[in-house]
């Protein structure tokens, strides 16, 4: 799995360069113009940082027609709804809840504080053997 468009853009939003600005010099957010949308192509790979400088992947499958599931399309259904800016998923773990913007990037509340930034990446082809071989 390739994480580095979504790595990018946690980066980017961490370093708050993902916000625009309005005719009056307001900062505003427009993810919709940011990218791809979560799911589009498939299951969905969330990076997150955790506490002593681990990172934790989380991997979430579109399921049973219209659902969204953790790890497989036999997991567990997740609770999903859509805010103008966020596809937000609850049910990951019991005190968090997960934002989803386009463009790969988002965020989890926590016990009901923002804080965690969060990357995320659709599916892709998994790399060939002949393109690992060494060569020379």
């Amino acid at each position: 799995m390739m994480l580095r468009p979504a790595l990018a853009a946690l980066t980017c939003c961490l370093a708050a360069a993902c916000a625009q600005t309005d005719s009056a010099g307001r900062a505003v957010y427009a993810p919709y113009e940011l990218g791809e949308r979560p799911f589009a192509d498939g299951a969905v790979y969330i990076i997150a940082p955790r506490g002593n400088g681990f990172m934790e992947t989380v991997t979430l499958v579109p399921c049973r027609g219209q659902y969204i599931c953790l790890n497989d399309i036999d997991g567990r259904a997740l609770r999903v709804s859509q805010t103008r800016d966020y596809l937000v998923i609850r049910g990951i773990r019991s005190d968090e809840v997960y934002y989803l913007s386009p463009g790969g990037h988002g965020f989890i509340v926590k016990d009901g504080v923002r804080g965690i930034p969060i990357a995320w990446d659709g599916p892709t082809d998994p790399p060939r053997l002949d393109e690992m071989a060494p060569t020379g």
